[in-house]
């Protein structure tokens, strides 16, 4: 028996952030990074809730949340003892604020708050995830937090406004978290019709609406396909799973510090080849394809993949994703990576998503993928 259940009520849509008006509550607490708080967005948002009784704010999330961050939030749930929880941000603010809960809930500290994500970012979809990611900073491991119960959250809001002055380059990187959320989704183990369906259509939205964003943030009707796209998408691999794309990009990321999109990115087309070797998930590569129209129902599946990694592939030219190690900001010498590749296998052959790619993975496969990308 499958079972598929979507959590969250989505506001989207003109002044989503009315939804807020609606919420009573004796204690709110609200989780963001410091610069949203300081830019007067938070204050703004917080004066949406007309009907709670206090509000007090945590923004001690930092990108890649650490043990330590969660730790500190932890304890200003244990001191404001909120009944609604608001995390607002990209996925490190939204995942920060679902270890909180899920560390505070678990430590009997507070019974579960209603819980609130409004992201400020077109990417991680995380506002639709039963899940979170948090970093070790000692070991510099990603590890990954899944708990249905305490983790999803109960009320998503999309507001397009948030998303309109998100620099070109973070619209990139995010952008390529969703087609890595929505491709990975598509082929994993646990892919199904509802899954499918949420991840062709996050796709159709983001090859209608990634670049646009990109050349012009301001353009709202593009920001609001995207801000779906990257909630459908979410969906669609809380369901279906994600793969060794997600395990390896964990790793590199907390490795070198890049943007989990970015991270990401990377080996996209490599792991489409890798699994792709299997005739079925071949076959399920070029169906995507030929729902995007970028095939017909004639291209031979060979062809049609090959179209899928070179549309994926133009893309990230168009919008100057850097496609190797060696041309990423402060980049590591090349035998210094080489050595690090070996960790970086280790660690990602640990990562709870690796569980979803079709096809079985190897330490082996997972460290010649890493090599291959200086």
């Amino acid at each position: 028996m499958t079972v598929f259940k979507v959590k969250a009520a989505t506001c989207f849509g003109e002044d989503a952030l009315k939804a807020l008006e609606d919420i009573e509550a004796q204690s709110v607490l609200i989780v963001c990074d410091k610069f949203l708080n300081d830019n007067g967005t938070v204050p703004r948002i917080a004066h949406r809730l007309l009907k709670a009784k206090k509000v007090t704010i945590f923004d001690g999330p930092v990108p890649d949340p650490t043990t330590a961050v969660v730790g500190s939030g932890v304890k200003f749930i244990a001191a404001s003892r909120p009944d609604v929880i608001i995390g607002i941000g990209g996925g490190s603010a939204i995942d920060t604020a679902k270890a909180m809960i899920y560390f505070a809930v678990q430590g009997g500290i507070i019974e579960k708050p209603y819980f609130i994500a409004i992201p400020t970012t077109s990417g991680t979809g995380s506002e639709m995830t039963a899940l979170a990611v948090i970093r070790d900073a000692d070991t510099q491991i990603k590890h990954v937090l899944v708990d249905d119960k305490l983790m999803a959250a109960d009320m998503a809001i999309l507001e397009t406004s948030l998303v309109l002055t998100v620099p070109a380059g973070i619209t990139a990187n995010t952008g390529m978290d969703v087609i890595t959320h929505a491709v990975e989704a598509y082929v994993a183990k646990g892919a199904n019709v509802y899954s499918d369906a949420l991840a062709e259509k996050a796709m159709e939205l983001v090859l209608s609406s990634l670049l646009a964003c990109y050349e012009d943030g301001r353009n709202a009707a593009a920001r609001e396909r995207m801000h779906e796209a990257s909630n459908l998408a979410g969906i669609a691999f809380n369901t279906a799973g994600l793969g060794v794309n997600h395990s390896m990009a964990h790793q590199l990321g907390s490795m070198y510090h890049l943007p989990h999109g970015l991270a990401c990115s990377f080996f996209l087309e490599a792991v489409i080849d890798y699994n792709a070797a299997d005739p079925a998930v071949q076959a399920k590569y070029a169906r995507l394809a030929v729902k995007l129209g970028l095939a017909n129902a004639s291209t031979s599946d060979a062809q049609a993949v090959l179209i899928l990694k070179n549309v994926i592939r133009a893309l990230k030219g168009a919008m100057h994703v850097p496609t190797r190690i060696r041309d990423i900001k402060n980049a590591p010498a090349q035998e210094a990576y080489t050595k690090a590749c070996c960790v970086m296998a280790q660690n990602a052959m640990q990562d709870f998503c690796l569980g979803g790619n079709p096809l079985p993975v190897t330490k082996e496969a997972v460290a010649s993928l890493y090599a291959g990308l200086y």
